[in-house]
């Protein structure tokens, strides 16, 4: 009896021969017995007795330690190495496999939910939900589905569900929100939601970091002074899936709330998914009375006061560069 006890200690604390580095998955509700039964296939036992011996062993030691009850499911990663001992602690405290999940700053929702159902080891949404419906189906708290989505990496794991997702990431976008208002300065946006829609095109018109206090200064005086914002980002969202990579001059004539060539004030929604610092930005515009600004060519933006100054800029940075 004590040879055997000796022996079984060592055996628990002895490497198992995993061939390589691999993972299993634990599904719910799989019986114990079971789950020994795979692992044992599992580890790469060469010989049916080696399989025998790992299967009655591993099944004392769960007994011995009186954690039947307590193996939670999820995706282990079993390396090679890894001692019986290990093998059972990972089971019983969960450290399960995680993936990292990436939602971009500056693409729409419709985008978002494609990347997130194309990730094989999430749970995707019905096909029923889409865009036009999705606040409803989730229980969202604002009353559009464009850029309520906080960009950001977001970590999860075999078998977390899209909608999991979406809910911890608009969550955290109405907590940004509701902090970047708190802290707002002279801003003409009347509403967080207001704020959130304005950030999206800020994100939209930024190519460099340092401009997007400028680029919302520029908007705030527009909607201040009741002149059209005439944001190019606005168009492409209009026309969807039928902007080709260029806007003409028939563009700018779309009939659409979200063309704010022809419309006064914000779009009705947000355009994109807004980073924090668009966000931030929004709520807190650079010091200035510039009404314009251009893209320079390099990521960069040219701002004027006047139109003058902004045709002079137009010529320089745009015109003579086509």
């Amino acid at each position: 009896m004590v040879l055997a006890l000796i022996w079984f200690a060592n055996w628990r604390s002895a490497s198992l021969n995993v061939p390589q580095t691999l993972n299993y998955d634990l599904k719910p509700g799989t019986p114990t017995q079971v789950v020994i039964r795979d692992l044992a296939e599992v580890i790469g036992a060469a010989t049916d007795s080696e399989q025998n011996c790992f299967t009655l062993c591993f099944r004392l030691l769960i007994e011995w330690e009186g954690v039947g009850a307590r193996l939670r499911h999820g995706e282990y990663r079993l390396e090679q190495g890894i001692t019986p001992d290990q093998l059972l602690s990972k089971l019983v405290s969960g450290d399960v496999v995680t993936y990292l999940v990436r939602v971009p700053e500056g693409i729409t929702t419709k985008a978002l939910l494609k990347t997130l159902n194309e990730q094989t080891f999430l749970v995707p949404l019905p096909s029923h939900v889409d865009p036009g419906n999705l606040t409803q189906e989730l229980g969202l708290s604002m009353p559009f589905a464009e850029g309520i989505f906080l960009p950001d990496t977001y970590q999860v794991k075999r078998g977390d569900s899209v909608a999991g997702v979406l809910t911890r990431a608009h969550e955290a976008m109405v907590n940004e929100v509701s902090q970047a208002w708190a802290g707002r300065g002279n801003v003409e946006v009347l509403s967080e939601h207001e704020l959130l829609i304005l950030a999206s095109i800020i994100e939209k018109e930024t190519g460099d970091p340092g401009d997007r206090g400028q680029i919302s200064q520029v908007f705030h005086r527009r909607l201040a002074l009741d002149m059209r914002l005439q944001t190019d980002p606005t168009v492409i969202y209009a026309l969807g899936d039928s902007f080709d990579g260029d806007i003409r001059r028939r563009d700018l004539r779309v009939d659409s709330p979200f063309n704010t060539y022809r419309v006064k004030g914000l779009p009705p929604t947000p355009i994109a998914l807004p980073s924090k610092a668009a966000i931030h930005a929004a709520a807190q515009p650079a010091e200035g009375d510039f009404l314009y600004f251009v893209a320079r060519g390099d990521g960069t933006s040219q701002f004027s006061r006047t139109l003058d100054e902004h045709n002079q800029a137009v010529r320089r940075y745009q015109l003579q560069a086509q």
